[in-house]
């Protein structure tokens, strides 16, 4: 959450750039997951921004209906690490944005989730298009679904999946937020990932 203050907080006179970021996840994601058997969390991570980004979540998810599923993280509060993937770290100085996602996910992993989905703090992509995100994971055993950002021009057909091999896995992928509305099936229809058996567990996370 680098200078992500702006972004979090909802747009105003005196923060023309707000986007009320934290709370419009939240609500994309119970929407899409309504009715389903995903049961989910978010893991929001600083990684040392000085403008009180994390302060800003924190107060946010206190205050939200969901906030039992916020968990709000500092990269420095996991560091010196003395194993895994963070402990060549000294300092979040070192590695901001990969230490922040690599402890975000090892956060998840280790509340031994099926699956970890990665998103950054803008609003950029709506969270509706999650089931797109699963269905390759579900239908087709992938071990990571990848959707790159599409801006204006370019095509639209841009989730890559990477299994044993590469190959390409032409999906919807930079739709509007209207658009997004026609994705809730895919996730309600994939069986959801607390519905998978074990066998089908990748051995990546998806991200």
């Amino acid at each position: 959450m680098w200078g992500e203050h702006h972004r979090l907080l909802p747009q105003s006179a005196d923060n023309p750039h707000g986007e009320d970021s934290l709370r419009t996840k939240l609500d994309q994601l119970q929407w899409i997951c309504a009715d389903t058997p995903v049961q989910w969390q978010l893991y929001a991570v600083d990684d040392g921004c000085p403008h009180g980004s994390a302060k800003i979540a924190q107060e946010i998810a206190a205050a939200h209906p969901l906030a039992a599923q916020v968990h709000i993280l500092r990269l420095q509060d996991a560091l010196p690490a003395s194993e895994g993937a963070l402990k060549e770290l000294a300092s979040a100085d070192d590695s901001r944005k990969a230490g922040a996602i690599i402890q975000g996910c090892e956060a998840a992993l280790a509340s031994d989730v099926d699956a970890v989905n990665y998103t950054d703090a803008g609003n950029s992509v709506h969270l509706g298009q999650f089931g797109l995100l699963l269905q390759p994971f579900l239908d087709d055993n992938a071990r990571r679904s990848q959707a790159p950002r599409c801006r204006a021009g370019q095509t639209r057909s841009a989730i890559l999946v990477s299994g044993n091999g590469v190959h390409g896995h032409q999906v919807m992928s930079g739709v509007s937020s209207d658009q997004a509305m026609h994705c809730a099936p895919l996730i309600r229809s994939c069986g959801a990932i607390s519905q998978m058996n074990s066998s089908a567990v990748p051995e990546e996370p998806v991200l």
